[in-house]
């Protein structure tokens, strides 16, 4: 066998854009910046431009599904191994599964084309897959390990110069919506197109579109007068931290009433990308409806629900929002009227704590209770998406 390419420098650019929450369109162009090899152009040439459209099938709480279509157009150079000169198009299944801080994703498809040759192979179509882990020990940073390849799919694994296999290992670090990911690949199986090694750094800027509008899930009824609060306290903050006056409800469970929050003793948590309430905070919720139904003064009362960052933005809004919602719901079956409660969703744009801990990510997963005024100056100071 004979090398291709000794040695090269490639550049890909990609953009996406989410059309709903079950669809997004994108487009990437490979262009070659140098290589070197027998019979190969040593300038800067573009690859072959490539379409894709994904959909989203099913999403459970953990395990999602969807569909990916590529449609590559000949826009690269074969003589200059960076294109295939042919129309091709890519269907694909992709799969993903994630428990707590550990993912795993497996998509599997092919490749159609018309048949044609390189060197003394030939060329038809191709079944790809590829199997992906990602390990998030920090809240900002996930270390990714990646296994993928093709093969003929009429003869699929007969020739292992049409079987190509690569390893990959990467380290994405976020930091807000840019994300830098550096890594590294080899050849496992040496066929054509597989590299003897690979180093890479990727780039990446997401940007998600906050709604239009607020999630209000009744109309509020006139607020009584108060003076201006003070600067709300810090979230999930203990008893100890009350200012002005404060009334204790004992049972079962304690509330906290300050002059802005509403403090359970006993903060309440849900499960990894659950939205049910465990019943170990059945007390808490009956406290919370016995101040509400012994101090009307409080007046309106928002409920404000958070996700921790294990799930895409779009989804851990969604979260939230049920979070805090199914609590509403409780809190009307124990008799709150329901005009006085209403529900916003963070997502995971305001965590508990700014540290990266494991542990910590249970405490984004909550939900938290200001009243009237309290409320309103909190929405006039948000910083997080509604």
């Amino acid at each position: 066998s004979t090398p291709i390419v000794d040695y090269g420098i490639r550049a890909d650019f990609s953009a996406a854009l989410g059309l709903g929450r079950f669809l997004e369109g994108g487009i990437s162009l490979p262009v070659s910046l140098y290589q070197a090899g027998p019979g190969v152009t040593q300038g800067t040439a573009a690859g072959d431009l490539q379409i894709h459209l994904k959909g989203r099938v099913y999403a459970g709480e953990h395990l999602s599904a969807g569909l990916m279509g590529t449609l590559f157009l000949p826009t690269g150079s074969s003589a200059a191994y960076t294109g295939s000169g042919q129309v091709a198009f890519a269907p694909r299944l992709a799969a993903q599964a994630r428990v707590r801080w550990l993912r795993v994703g497996l998509n599997a498809g092919v490749l159609i084309r018309q048949d044609g040759g390189l060197g003394q192979l030939s060329l038809s179509h191709e079944l790809t897959y590829s199997l992906g882990i990602g390990l998030r020990p920090f809240r900002r940073v996930e270390l990714l390990g990646d296994l993928y390849g093709s093969t003929a799919l009429l003869a699929p694994w007969q020739s292992r110069d049409q079987s190509p296999l690569e390893a990959v290992v990467a380290a994405a670090v976020h930091v807000g919506p840019v994300i830098l990911a550096p890594g590294a690949g080899a050849g496992v199986v040496n066929g054509y197109g597989a590299p003897a090694w690979r180093l890479f750094l990727s780039l990446r800027y997401e940007r998600e579109q906050a709604p239009k509008t607020q999630v209000v899930v009744a109309p509020p009824p006139p607020s009584p007068v108060y003076p201006p609060p003070p600067p709300p306290p810090t979230e999930l903050a203990p008893p100890e931290m009350q200012v002005e006056q404060t009334t204790m409800y004992r049972g079962n469970a304690e509330v906290a009433v300050t002059a802005t929050e509403l403090i359970p003793t006993k903060a309440i948590f849900f499960a990894l990308n659950h939205s049910r309430i465990h019943h170990d905070f059945l007390p808490i919720l009956d406290a919370m409806t016995a101040v509400l139904l012994a101090h009307p003064e409080l007046g309106r009362v928002r409920i404000e629900g958070h996700a921790d960052i294990t799930g895409t933005a779009a989804f851990n809004l969604d979260l939230s929002r049920r979070r805090a919602l199914v609590v509403r719901e409780a809190l009307i079956r124990r008799g709150v009227s329901a005009a006085r409660l209403e529900i916003m969703a963070f997502g995971s744009t305001r965590p508990a704590e700014e540290t990266g801990a494991r542990g910590n990510l249970a405490r984004d997963r909550r939900v938290v209770f200001f009243h009237d005024r309290a409320a309103q100056q909190r929405t006039a100071n948000r910083n997080g998406p509604l």
